[in-house]
């Protein structure tokens, strides 16, 4: 991650003469079990295929039974991924929810259920890509503030990030799994934050190092100073190219490298500059360089008045290779 100034057999009858060999014949397997046969006997698909089998067994000896198990175990997969537990990861596709609560009028009113659907996808995502973790909430916060005391003006800018990370795996300290990088020329000094940095690779590279269990939340922030000479130059360019500014404007982006964030918060704040976001404000540029636009929260004519202006964007579900950020001005 990067930000420029820069996640048991069926009961069968006894009397029933066949079933009496397929038990002693299993018996006799399993005694005789190699490491790769266990393997395969653990393998999520494998399992998949024996609790079929168990079912359809089930469901010939005894329907009742069988509706029975068959409800306990749904109800059990669904309270599961409620807590964020998924039983059936390695079935991408399934969805105890999914779409159809859109279509159904008890659950089309409750508020949980399509902010439970888009975490579960989120999560889904990062398991794919095969990630330690998930980034559930991101707050990016930034402070402008201009020094015009000296001979050259300059603009501070304060930098902290907020990362609520959600293990989906148990991570040790000595993991090395959560690497931060603060680009730029300006930076003038990087912020200790709470948890153990670990420099890595020269530069403004360096490890996080925290422990946590699988699916108990942790909180990590990083930080950096940057400090810019005034005026800025004219014809600046920004997100890849897509966006130019002149000395009037400026931008902050959050650059995503091999992460799935499910929410990310980015807050740009001064007490001394009028700050108004640049026609909608929010960009976002994804894995085809195609800029797309969001609606910057501010106050453009606040009842009370005040020293400072503050603008805000959200973004949902910022996946690897993606930029997101805020183009905007000030008075």
């Amino acid at each position: 991650m990067s930000h420029p100034p820069i996640k048991g057999e069926p009961h069968g009858n006894q009397n029933d003469r066949t079933a009496q060999p397929q038990v002693s014949a299993k018996t006799e397997d399993e005694s005789n079990l190699k490491v790769e046969d266990a393997v395969d006997l653990i393998d999520p698909k494998n399992l998949l295929k024996r609790l079929l089998r168990f079912g359809a067994n089930l469901f010939r000896q005894s329907p009742r039974v069988f509706a029975g198990t068959a409800l306990v175990f749904l109800i059990a997969i669904a309270a599961a991924r409620m807590v964020g537990y998924d039983p059936v990861y390695f079935i991408p596709a399934f969805h105890p929810i999914g779409e159809s609560y859109n279509h159904l009028p008890i659950l089309r009113g409750a508020s949980w259920v399509p902010e439970f659907s888009a975490r579960q996808d989120c999560v889904s995502r990062a398991k794919e890509l095969k990630r330690p973790y998930v980034l559930e909430n991101v707050v990016q916060w930034v402070h402008y503030g201009d020094d015009t005391s000296g001979p050259t003006p300059i603009r501070r800018v304060h930098e902290r990030i907020f990362y609520r990370v959600l293990p989906l795996k148990d991570i040790k300290e000595g993991d090395e799994i959560f690497l931060e990088e603060y680009e730029g020329d300006h930076l003038v000094r990087h912020w200790l934050g709470p948890h153990r940095e670990i420099p890595e690779g020269g530069g403004n590279k360096y490890q996080v190092a925290f422990t946590a269990k699988r699916g108990e939340l942790e909180t990590l922030v990083t930080g950096a100073d940057f400090e810019y000479s005034l005026p800025l130059a004219e014809g600046r360019a920004a997100f890849r190219s897509k966006v130019t500014v002149n000395r009037d404007r400026d931008f902050w982006y959050y650059q995503n490298i091999d992460d799935v964030v499910c929410e990310l918060t980015q807050i740009i704040e001064s007490d001394k500059l009028h700050l108004a976001p640049v026609g909608r404000g929010g960009v976002r540029i994804g894995g085809t360089d195609t800029a797309a636009e969001g609606d910057v929260q501010f106050q453009a004519n606040p009842s009370i008045k005040g020293t400072n202006t503050a603008l805000l964007m959200d973004w949902r579900t910022v996946l690897p290779g993606e930029d997101v950020g805020i183009v905007f001005s000030w008075r």
